[in-house]
């Protein structure tokens, strides 16, 4: 697996000073992958959610664990 990849895209233009919050969900099909058996999983663990104006440009990051 990659170590990032898009998996939720969203453009907001602020002005210079504004702030806006913006919440987006981000779903299990979103963060499962194919795996060698041929079966749809999810693994646990820890994820970091990275937002930003660019994968160069990171303005937040949000941790969050997937238990089984």
């Amino acid at each position: 697996m990659p170590i990032k990849q898009l998996k939720v895209f969203k453009r907001i233009t602020l002005g210079k000073g504004e702030k806006r919050t913006v919440s987006f969900t981000l779903w299990r099909e979103e963060m499962s992958y194919w795996d060698s058996k041929n079966e749809f999983v999810l693994d646990a663990g820890e994820y970091n959610v990275l937002v930003g104006a660019s994968s160069e440009d990171i303005r937040q990051t949000i941790n969050f664990v997937v238990m089984k």
